[in-house]
């Protein structure tokens, strides 16, 4: 099933210069991650209200938990959407959906704030919610692949993205991609999620070039390609080694 193809970057670090360069990029999207980062709920909505105010760019928010009521605020925030960590069964998907969507499909409270233009769109806003609210399920437990059949059956739900390391861990070989168990487990995913129009994504912690190709090439089509903050370092990397070969 033909997908349209993304590819966007974790935003773990507030830099205005950093955040402008990052705004005129290929990037289709970007991800503030609030899980794995010192970023704030304040650094959070500044970054959204810069990127949602100068670009048409798609911006996630990577929650730090399911906290229902921080789901409800970054989406107050103006977030597009929401990507979740460690979502292992049905009962935290049904959570995650009801703080998401407004009635009748969800519980959000209708506040006032930027996401509504501070009440000036709210109506348009709820309509257009239901369908513009995307919410991406993090696949990073053996538990999520063994009822990743059940996730497939939420209509809520717009895709879902392997966290391989946290995935690799559950298996108990944490960084060990060649492990059986873990190609297994991949394998499932893909095969099941190939089938649906749901996103099929998966992070790559470090720039790869040949794996991103080998993942778009296997039919992934939203793929998280490193992190501000590794893409910085892996530039210093090769900065650090040139001046080793010149000193």
């Amino acid at each position: 099933m033909k997908k349209q193809k993304s590819i966007g970057t974790w935003i773990c670090s507030h830099n205005s210069i950093n955040l402008e360069i990052l705004k005129n990029s290929k990037f289709d999207w970007f991800t503030i991650d609030l899980e794995h980062s010192a970023m704030t709920l304040d650094l959070c909505f500044d970054i959204i209200s810069y990127l949602k105010s100068s670009s048409n760019k798609s911006c996630f928010v990577r929650m730090s938990d399911l906290s229902q009521s921080n789901i409800k605020r970054v989406l107050d925030f103006g977030a597009d959407g929401i990507i979740l960590p460690m979502v292992k069964n049905k009962n935290e998907i049904d959570n995650i959906i009801d703080a998401a969507h407004y009635p009748p499909l969800g519980s959000r409270g209708t506040g006032l704030f930027r996401a509504q233009e501070h009440g000036d769109r709210l109506e348009d806003y709820i309509k257009e919610s239901y369908e513009n609210t995307k919410i991406i399920i993090q696949i990073e437990h053996i538990d999520a692949i063994d009822n990743f059949h059940d996730f497939l059956q939420y209509d809520a739900i717009n895709g879902f993205i392997i966290g391989p390391y946290d995935l690799s861990a559950s298996l108990g070989k944490p960084g060990d991609f060649e492990n059986k168990k873990f190609k297994n487990a991949i394998e499932k995913f893909e095969s099941l999620c190939l089938k649906t129009k749901k996103d099929m994504g998966y992070h790559m912690a470090f720039p790869d070039s040949k794996k991103l190709k080998g993942l778009l090439k296997s039919g992934y089509n939203f793929i998280g390609y490193s992190t501000d903050i590794l893409l910085f370092k892996t530039q210093i990397d090769v900065v650090n080694k040139d001046i080793s070969n010149c000193v």
